[in-house]
């Protein structure tokens, strides 16, 4: 069955409201939406919002334009933009990041407000590579 306390925890296990150091409130919760088999987010209002088509995990992101997610795909670590207008939410198309499929977390650290977790490049399945992250800084 679809909905067992597997389906649930699937779903929990990686929900998430956290932002980067001095971000307003998330705009919602991301989750991993079993029925869609991809991330998605839920605003306060219970909207639904699906992401990136196959994406397993998922990081806020803020800056001066407001609100977008980091998700993990096969096709690597991507960036979606959410637009909100006086209707709903809704999310740009995918852009890669990294073309390895790295897992965003987000950190209390304002100089790495995220560690990602992947693949180690020289293919060895033993190891993982842990990176801080943090957005460019804008020319000025």
């Amino acid at each position: 069955s679809s909905h067992s306390p597997a389906t649930s925890y699937q779903a929990a296990v990686g929900a998430t409201l956290d932002t980067p150091p001095g971000a307003p409130d998330a705009p919602g919760i991301l989750f991993f939406h079993p029925a869609a088999k991809r991330m998605a987010m839920m605003s306060a209002a219970g909207e639904v919002l699906l992401l990136a088509e196959d994406s397993i995990a998922g990081a806020f992101v803020h800056d001066a334009a407001g609100f977008g997610v980091f998700v993990t795909t096969p096709d690597g670590l991507q960036y979606q933009r959410l637009i909100r207008d006086k209707v709903q939410t809704r999310a740009t198309t995918p852009a890669r990041v990294l073309a390895d499929p790295f897992v965003p977390r987000t950190t209390n650290n304002p100089d790495r407000p995220w560690v990602l977790i992947g693949p180690d490049p020289s293919g060895d399945p033993l190891r993982l590579w842990v990176l801080g992250m943090r957005l460019a800084e804008e020319p000025e």
